[in-house]
């Protein structure tokens, strides 16, 4: 992707002291004296810029947009694909409309070139992007595309590049198997080319996703203590021990949990990341409750409550931006196929014969865009109801989460109430008597559910109706299992919901199967989600 330069010009840009924008064109000034020829120089700052993309955002654009600008003067393709590419790769994080346009357009330059390896790059960083705006399958998909170009070409650090990223991608969609196949695979690759920094990263991708099953805790341990030991830096360093805090509380060895979550706080204090600090108030919460100190668990989950709303608000216009932008491209060629049109038009007006064919290509070519047009924007228009019911399906799963949880807390609540009871004396009994009857009027699991229902009809109209209709013999619990699957809930989420074991979900499911009489190889989720 980037042509080497000489190393000593990289000594002497070190040795240029800058601060933001200063500092941007001391380096680009520092460039420009020291290289001759204005392709040497573009790759020169495209090539400085790449090695900064992760630790200087603000500097890393503003010297590939000087890079970017002299490529585009002299017409120098590979310097104006690198410049794209190291622009679009600082905003993968966010903002995200502007990671896909430049790095949909640095992809293209590829194209051209036949940079094949740069390609597989460009579109690993794009599958980043998606991950990160929670479309996991299209992440997947392009993750896939660009391991394929890599293997065409036989370049085993993008390669394990690839492995790693759908690793990662498959442990969002909870697919155990894939995400630690791809993992494993990954880590020999990055060990076999004496990869440090890769092997790091997936010993704490294989830690995390190992972290989340009893069976495999130990050994996922295992992989995190050896990343900890691999690495000082702040922002690796604190990731680590973060989940290691989680990784001992779902161990039930508090002990450690505590000392790795304090550790862990104090590092977020001094990076300010938002999302790794919601993680670790989730993680506070989780273990505090467990713990049975339900006054700090709640302090830290009301606390994860507001920084997700905050987060989540970011998160919306991200996404609303980058469907702006597909939109405004999609306006552009309209705009392109306008303008050809309208010099075909006047190409044609000398003969009467090519007027004709002119005006009957025209009026074929008016309906095809307007069929097109009108497709679009059914399209667009199932889109956006397709999303909004994504969206009520998730606060739908998000509010039976919360009434269980809630009724979970007032549940244990009662219980040390009652154990007060049995030591108190009589007036106080009284008082305890009273807080029961305040506790009761607040459990009230069917009120919850009634509430829940009305609110899944909303969503989901008539969905009881038919079900019952069609299969009479479901009882009551089974019914309700038949909407959390189709909030598509894995099992664990249902039985937290429903309050039993995730055996007794999949037990229940078996029984829901047998009364619908489906063969072996038809899926439930697929048939309830048809009803």
């Amino acid at each position: 992707m980037q042509r080497l330069i000489l190393v000593h010009i990289f000594l002497l840009i070190t040795c240029v002291s800058y601060s933001q924008d200063d500092d941007a064109i001391s380096i680009i000034d520092a460039i420009k004296d020291t290289v001759s020829g204005q392709k040497a120089q573009i790759d020169a700052l495209n090539e400085f810029a790449l090695k900064r993309v992760k630790t200087n955002k603000q500097l890393v654009e503003k010297v590939s947009e000087e890079a970017l600008h002299l490529s585009q003067e002299i017409e120098y393709q590979e310097g104006e694909a690198d410049a794209f590419y190291n622009i679009g790769y600082t905003c993968v994080f966010g903002p995200y409309p502007k990671a896909i346009n430049n790095l949909t357009r640095a992809y293209d330059l590829y194209v051209s070139l036949k940079d094949t390896l740069s390609q597989a790059n460009t579109l690993l960083s794009l599958a980043l992007v998606y991950d990160g705006m929670e479309d996991v399958p299209k992440a997947i998909q392009t993750a896939r595309t660009g391991l394929e170009l890599a293997e065409r070409i036989g370049h085993k650090k993008t390669i394990s590049r690839a492995q790693t990223n759908i690793s990662t991608f498959y442990h969002h969609v909870d697919n155990l198997d894939s995400a630690l196949y791809h993992g494993r695979i990954a880590l020999k690759l990055k060990e076999e080319i004496g990869d440090e920094f890769g092997t790091l990263l997936i010993r704490l991708n294989l830690g995390v996703i190992m972290a989340n099953y009893d069976s495999l805790l130990d050994e996922g341990l295992v992989y995190l203590h050896a990343a900890r030991k691999s690495t000082d830096e702040p922002y690796m360093t604190n990731d680590i021990v973060s989940n290691l805090a989680y990784a001992y509380a779902r161990k039930k060895d508090f002990k450690m949990a505590q000392i790795y979550l304090d550790s862990a706080q104090l590092g977020t204090d001094s990076i300010a990341n938002e999302y790794t600090e919601r993680g670790l108030y989730r993680i506070a919460w989780e273990m505090y409750y467990e713990l049975g100190n339900y006054e700090k668990a709640l302090e830290y989950l009301q606390q994860e409550f507001e920084l997700d709303k905050q987060l989540r608000g970011l998160e919306v216009q991200e996404k609303y931006e980058v469907l702006q932008l597909e939109y405004e491209n999609e306006k552009n060629q309209n705009q392109i196929l306008k303008l050809q049109n309208e010099q075909a038009e006047t190409k044609f007006r000398y003969t009467i014969a090519v007027v004709l064919v002119f005006y009957f290509l025209l009026v074929a070519g008016l309906i095809y865009i307007l069929m097109r047009f009108k497709v679009r924007n059914a399209r667009l228009k199932e889109v956006e109801l397709r999303n909004q019911l994504e969206q009520k399906n998730k606060e739908l799963t998000s509010y039976a989460l919360n009434f269980v949880q809630k009724n979970d807390l007032i549940a244990n609540i009662r219980s040390q109430v009652n154990d007060l009871k049995s030591k108190a004396d009589k007036d106080s009994i009284k008082d305890l008597n009273q807080i029961n009857r305040i506790i009761d009027d607040s459990f009230r699991a069917d009120k919850e559910w009634s509430n829940f229902k009305l609110r899944f009809e909303e969503v989901h109209t008539d969905f009881f109706q038919r079900l019952s209709d069609k299969y009479p013999d479901l009882s009551n619990a089974e019914v309700r299992l038949c909407a959390l699957i189709k909030l598509n809930m894995n099992m664990k989420e249902a039985s937290q919901v429903l309050g039993i074991s995730p055996d007794s979900v999949k037990t229940a499911r078996y029984r829901i199967r047998k009364k619908m009489d489906l063969p072996t190889d038809v899926n439930l989720t697929s048939v309830i989600n048809s009803i």
